[in-house]
């Protein structure tokens, strides 16, 4: 071998021809040295969406024998543990901010949740910083609550966030005729993972409990930051008649109602549309589980109030004619089949 060919290998070893591709190699190798001896290093280990619904419903309502043994399958173990670094950054009464560099195989990225061994801390990752080639880099912040709601089915869901407390210093109120009333005028400023669940859970005007306080949602950030949803909200008022604020949960107290129809699809026949409509509003249904059907639609309803719009043999188009609630059958001929309609009230 000669020289030139030596002096090759022992580039390629050191990271390659370029001298970036080199410090590179050397930054990389630093750190993992680091997160070995460094007195920053720790244990990480990120926490799916999946865990921590799972941990509050199973604080409100308790899990059945299925969702225990998923919970445990995705609470962090040995083998789940990663070595990284974290160093401190900004740290006041209102946040916590530290940033953590961790090899790129670990698969860390913004908008993610993990726990931090030792502490039992939990960290949300915020902003990466994208001239860091070596390994992955980023600030976090520390979540120190979390926050739990119903979805649009009526299942609990829920999140770890980081919650920058109230810092208005006065009492906001109005004064008439002699009378003074408080109005609520804190404020809270969070941050949380963008994911298909806060963002149909938190919009404009949606409403949460946290704290003893019921909290209206102001704004919403969906784009300043990637995979990081950051809203503001303000106090608002509790539903003594639906939220239950010992669990803090907003329509907690309200009860589901249950489909009539529930299990319709088991026998391969069934009509596809909404169980619960609303009055004065069309509402569309399909027959499935046939082809080129022949049979007719019908209506029973004693009241007379749901009337058909337009139908044909495969689909139908009805209404219910009156501001009050009620039920009724709609049925499909040859071959027979029928599905239960429930209005609710406008109330």
């Amino acid at each position: 071998m000669n020289n030139l060919e030596m002096m090759q290998k022992r580039l390629n070893f050191m990271g390659g021809a370029r001298q970036e591709d080199r410090m590179i190699k050397g930054k990389r190798q630093t750190l993992d040295r680091v997160v070995l001896y460094s007195y920053q290093a720790c244990d990480v280990a990120r926490i799916p969406y999946d865990f921590t619904t799972l941990d509050i419903r199973n604080e409100l309502i308790g899990l059945t024998q299925e969702e225990s043994e998923k919970i445990e399958e995705l609470r962090p173990t040995t083998e789940h543990w990663m070595r990284a670094l974290i160093n401190p950054d900004k740290t006041s009464d209102d946040y916590d901010d530290k940033v953590i560099s961790i090899p790129y195989e670990c698969s860390l990225t913004t908008g993610d949740i993990f726990k931090w061994k030792g502490t039992n801390s939990y960290w949300l990752v915020t902003l990466a910083a994208l001239n860091e080639d070596a390994y992955f880099r980023s600030d976090i912040r520390r979540c120190r609550w979390r926050i739990h709601w119903k979805d649009d089915n009526g299942e609990i869901q829920g999140t770890w966030m980081a919650i920058r407390g109230p810092v208005e210093t006065k009492i906001n109120s109005l004064s008439k005729g002699g009378l003074s009333v408080d109005t609520p005028n804190l404020t809270l400023n969070i941050l949380m993972p963008l994911n298909e669940y806060t963002l149909a859970a938190f919009n404009r005007y949606s409403r949460f409990l946290f704290r003893d306080l019921a909290w209206q949602v102001q704004t919403v950030d969906s784009v300043s930051m990637e995979n990081v949803l950051e809203i503001t909200a303000m106090e608002h008022y509790i539903n003594d008649q639906t939220d239950d604020a010992d669990k803090e949960l907003e329509d907690g107290l309200v009860i589901e109602p249950i489909d009539p129809n529930e299990g319709e699809q088991e026998d391969g026949l069934w009509i596809e549309g909404e169980s619960f409509i609303r009055p004065s509003i069309e509402y569309t249904y399909t027959l499935q589980g046939v082809e080129n059907p022949q049979g007719q639609w019908s209506i029973t309803d004693s009241t007379g109030n749901a009337k058909i719009v337009s139908c044909n043999s495969n689909t139908i188009t009805i209404k219910w004619d009156r501001l009050k609630s009620g039920q009724f059958l709609l049925a499909y001929s040859e071959p027979q089949v029928e599905k239960t309609i429930v209005v609710e009230s406008l109330i």
